[in-house]
């Protein structure tokens, strides 16, 4: 098993083929034996990947796509019925829900604006785990923070 997370700043509506992007990018590593996404949907762009894998799930069924979900402290149901998203959802204890994600997979899909915030902290934490990372929108669009 090969598996995928996600992570993205929300300001991509200036590039409208953001979904697009994603289900390229999933279905090349779909193609090259990744069936496991793990999902935390933290924002805008984590949702457009949720749907993203949600519609490859039709002409790949065997992809599993895992919300990881911090902890069990929230009083609500998330649903993993077969209408749903997510296969199953994954409550974790230790650290973060993204850097669960990064110690489980091998790859990382991304949309990076800019170099600071925590969208960027966990994309170097992947590199420096040694994860591939994928950029989708603008992957050469960059701006500096200055704090």
């Amino acid at each position: 098993m090969s598996a995928c997370c996600f992570i993205g700043h929300n300001r991509w509506l200036y590039h409208t083929d953001i979904l697009v992007d994603i289900q390229e990018a999933a279905e090349s590593l779909i193609q090259h034996g990744v069936d496991q996404f793990y999902n935390a949907c933290l924002g805008r762009f984590e949702w457009n990947c949720a749907i993203a894998i949600y519609l490859l799930q039709s002409k790949y069924p065997s992809i599993k796509q895992d919300l990881v979900f911090p902890s069990r402290r929230y009083s609500f149901h998330i649903d993993t019925d077969e209408n749903s998203f997510f296969n199953r959802v994954i409550y974790v204890d230790q650290n973060t829900a993204v850097d669960w994600m990064i110690a489980h997979s091998q790859h990382m899909i991304c949309f990076v604006e800019h170099d600071c915030g925590m969208t960027s902290t966990y994309v170097q934490r992947a590199k420096q785990a040694g994860l591939n990372i994928i950029r989708v929108g603008h992957s050469d669009y960059h701006y500096p923070c200055h704090l």
